[in-house]
C-alpha cells in the first residue's frame, strides 16, 4: 500500500508541472488572441496563421492537462447509481472501468508513437506555419501516454481498497487510543454530582 501511495505522490508532482506548462501554452493563446484583436483594428492585419496557432496550442494543453484531471477525478460525472452500491462493489466497478480506461488511452497513445516516425519521414508539415507534424504527434502521444498512467494509477487506488482486509477498514475508521489513554467510567452519576 505505502508503495502504491508513493508512486501516486509522484505521478501527482510530475503531473502538476506538466499542467503548469498547459497553462503557459494556454496564456499564450489568450495572449496570442488579444494581440491578434488589437492588430486587426489597428492595422486591419490580423496575426498570420493566428487559426493554426491557436487550433495546435489547443491540443497542447487538452494533451498536457488531461493527466492531472484524470487523476484528480476533475470531470463530472453521475453518480447515483455507484453511490448506492456498497463501498467494496462500488471500487470493484471503478476497478474495472479504470483498466477499460487505461487499455482505451494506451492504444491511443500507441497509435500517436507510431505516426511519429511515418511524419519525421515524410517531412509533413502544417499548412500556414509549416509546424512539423511528428511534433504534434509527440505532443498528443506523451498527453496519452500520461492519461493512461493515471487511469492505472487510479486502477491500483481501488485494487487496493478491494483486497483491503474488512477488518482493517473498520479498525481504521475507529478512534485510536495510545498506550497511556485508559478509558475510565464515572463512578458517580449525574445525580450524584448534583448532591455533591
Amino acid at each position: 500500500m505505502n508503495v502504491i501511495s508513493a508512486i501516486d505522490k509522484k505521478l501527482s508532482k510530475v503531473f502538476r508541472k506538466i499542467t503548469v506548462v498547459a497553462g503557459v501554452v494556454a496564456f499564450f493563446m489568450m495572449c496570442i488572441a488579444v494581440l491578434n484583436v488589437i492588430t486587426r483594428a489597428a492595422f486591419k492585419q490580423p496575426i498570420y496563421g493566428v487559426v493554426e496557432i491557436m487550433s495546435y496550442a489547443s491540443l497542447a494543453v487538452g494533451a498536457l492537462a488531461c493527466a492531472q484531471n484524470e487523476l484528480d477525478d476533475g470531470n463530472a460525472v453521475m453518480t447515483l447509481i455507484i453511490d448506492s452500491m456498497s463501498e467494496k462493489k462500488r471500487h470493484r466497478l471503478l476497478f474495472i472501468s479504470n483498466i477499460l480506461c487505461a487499455v482505451f488511452f494506451g492504444s491511443i497513445a500507441f497509435r500517436f508513437i507510431q505516426e511519429v516516425p511515418k511524419a519525421y519521414a515524410s517531412g509533413q508539415t502544417t499548412v500556414t506555419i509549416l509546424l512539423p507534424m511528428y511534433v504534434i504527434n509527440i505532443v498528443l502521444a506523451f498527453g496519452f501516454v500520461c492519461v493512461t498512467l493515471a487511469s492505472l494509477m487510479k486502477t491500483f487506488r481501488h485494487l487496493a481498497a478491494v483486497i483491503q482486509p474488512a477488518d482493517a477498514l473498520s479498525a481504521s475508521s475507529e478512534p485510536q487510543l495510545s498506550e497511556t489513554e485508559t478509558v475510565t467510567a464515572d463512578p458517580a452519576g449525574p445525580e450524584d454530582r448534583k448532591e455533591g
